[in-house]
């Protein structure tokens, strides 16, 4: 009897062992469970998958479910499609975010950096830096100096504009305000600013935006300037 009883309980605890869920096991959407206290699976396409929980909250478990601290989480570290947008902030200037399968990590270059309201990190990306990683084509910044708007492409800030006029580059609420009275032939411009008109660096002459770059518009004669006067450019005398 001893001997069968054994014979059972090992079978009971293998039986036990073979029915927990682990990386690979079928899952619903939604459902996640804790593997260990910096690690979790969580479900993607009725798959689970192992994403790590490196925050000193770890991974833990309760009556409304489970819950992974990923501010400490790094770049590269997987995350589930399922969890796409979900984000931490790792200190005041960087955010911690799942991007197609992986965790990226953003800088919150902006005057409020990044911030936790309720459950959400809100990254505020209105100054970047050149070169900076990014997550959304077409987002827009200024530049640190303020003398340049930069937009997303290809996961990286770039150059979408110079602000060379007196007041640079302006985060304006949700908008930003470059000062472009003040263009050097060849600067970028945006197709909505077609037929702008602006004064060269040395004010010797006036450019115009025209299909996509500033080009030269009028050389001012001896003895003239190029002003500008609210949003108009002109040739004045000095």
């Amino acid at each position: 009897m001893v001997t069968h009883r054994a014979s059972f309980l090992v079978l009971w605890v293998a039986l036990v062992v073979a029915c927990k869920p682990g990386p690979g096991s079928s899952c619903e959407k939604g459902e996640a469970r804790c593997l260990d206290r910096q690690r979790q699976i969580v479900c993607q396409e009725g798959i689970y998958i192992e994403t790590p929980c490196r925050g000193p909250l770890g991974c833990a478990q309760d009556v409304e479910g489970t819950s992974c601290d990923i501010s400490k989480n790094r770049p590269g570290d997987p995350c589930s499609l399922e969890e796409q947008g979900s984000a931490a902030c790792q200190d005041g200037k960087t955010m911690i975010t799942c991007r197609a399968g992986k965790y990226v990590a953003l800088a919150c270059g902006g005057p409020n950096g990044c911030e936790r309201e309720g459950n959400r990190a809100l990254c505020d990306r209105s100054v970047a830096a050149l070169g900076d990683d990014c997550d959304n084509d077409g987002i827009k910044a200024c530049s640190r100096d303020s003398r340049q708007v930069l937009t997303c492409r290809d996961g990286q800030m770039a150059t979408l504009l110079e602000c060379r006029g007196d007041r640079g580059c302006l985060s304006v609420g949700s908008k930003l305000d470059c000062d472009l009275s003040i263009a050097a032939e060849g600067d970028p411009c945006e197709q909505k600013l077609e037929g702008h008109v602006g004064c060269t660096p040395d004010r010797d002459a006036m450019v115009t935006c025209h299909q996509g770059r500033f080009v030269l518009e009028e050389k001012c004669k001896a003895g003239r300037a190029c002003v500008t006067e609210g949003s108009s450019s002109s040739c004045a005398k000095r």
